[in-house]
């Protein structure tokens, strides 16, 4: 991975814990811990040399000082760097501003999915969920067919016409529908939801009058990015759209239902129908990663979020 001059990287925490000094050679970034303290960090350029500068901010893309390499950090800043050079295994962090609600970190049990935005917005485990370990850890919906009763439920729902929904997981329905997520009301077309009719068809958008894609029919863990902007709707998937942007109508009518993972609600908005599944137990929809925000994430954000998980679930 490497960096051109001028662009401002922002990184995440450093997982090890304290550090005591950092000295990067022959790149142009420097990690750091949440926890850093009297912390001096030497940032070496791309040839090498202890010249240049360290910026350093809060969290989120703007900058508020600049220092000096060897200089003294203070605790809890973020670092930033400009340059050119190898970023080798960097972690990069992924997009907060207008993060609704973050399912990051799977629970190993009981029923609660804590949200780690900060929101308070904690999700429930319906029905007899199981936690797996792979890849990070991510929670399986133990689904049969689509009568299967194990679903996933934030206390949240869409306000506008204006929405980025994100799911890392794995999934190949068997028994249709099979839905994604779901925040709508079906009788009045109101909200938005995602589900597949068949192994290659996925449909995403405003009931009655969704989008289609054709994707392949895989199991495999994927990472998928749907973005709602006004009468503009687009799909991601590991990175890159599928098909072309579409036209959609102006979405007026909200849901208030809460927002489902791997299920929808029935037609007036009650309760949920159609939750993800597979007739083959080893091949049981996993939800790895979910996150929402209340904003159309730009092409840069996408890839952003993307770079962040690809390398927990090797996509």
């Amino acid at each position: 991975m490497s960096f051109t001059d001028n662009r401002y990287i922002v990184k995440s925490p450093y997982e090890y814990g304290t550090l005591s000094s950092s000295t990067v050679g022959n790149a142009s970034f420097v990690r750091i811990c949440s926890t850093v303290s009297n912390t001096t960090v030497t940032l070496k350029n791309a040839v090498g040399d202890t010249t240049g500068s360290v910026l350093i901010g809060t969290a989120g893309d703007s900058i508020v000082i600049e220092k000096d390499v060897n200089e003294t950090l203070t605790t809890n800043q973020n670092v930033y760097a400009t340059g050119e050079g190898d970023g080798g295994d960097l972690t990069v962090a992924y997009v907060t501003s207008g993060l609704q609600f973050n399912l990051q970190t799977a629970p190993t049990s009981g029923t609660t999915w804590t949200d780690s935005s900060g929101n308070g917005r904690n999700a429930t485990l319906v029905g007899s969920p199981s936690y797996v370990s792979n890849n990070g850890g991510g929670i399986r919906l133990n689904n049969e067919n689509g009568n299967g009763t194990d679903y996933i439920s934030v206390p949240y729902n869409i306000a506008s016409n204006t929405v980025t929904v994100e799911v890392v997981a794995s999934f190949n329905p068997t028994s249709f529908w099979g839905t994604i997520w779901s925040n709508e009301i079906y009788d009045t077309s109101g909200g938005y939801l995602a589900y597949m009719d068949n192994s290659t068809n996925l449909y995403y958008g405003i009931p009655n009058n969704e989008t289609t894609v054709t994707i392949t029919d895989s199991n495999a863990i994927r990472h998928w990015i749907f973005v709602i902007n006004g009468t503009q709707a687009s799909l991601f998937l590991n990175g890159s759209q599928i098909g072309t942007t579409a036209t959609i109508s102006n979405q007026t009518i909200f849901a208030t239902g809460d927002f489902y993972f791997g299920a929808r609600h029935n037609n007036n908005g009650m309760e949920f129908v159609d939750t993800m599944n597979n007739s083959n137990s080893a091949d049981y929809p996993v939800f790895y990663q979910m996150r929402v925000y209340n904003k159309a994430l730009s092409g840069a954000e996408i890839t952003q979020n993307y770079n962040a998980v690809k390398d927990t679930y090797g996509i």
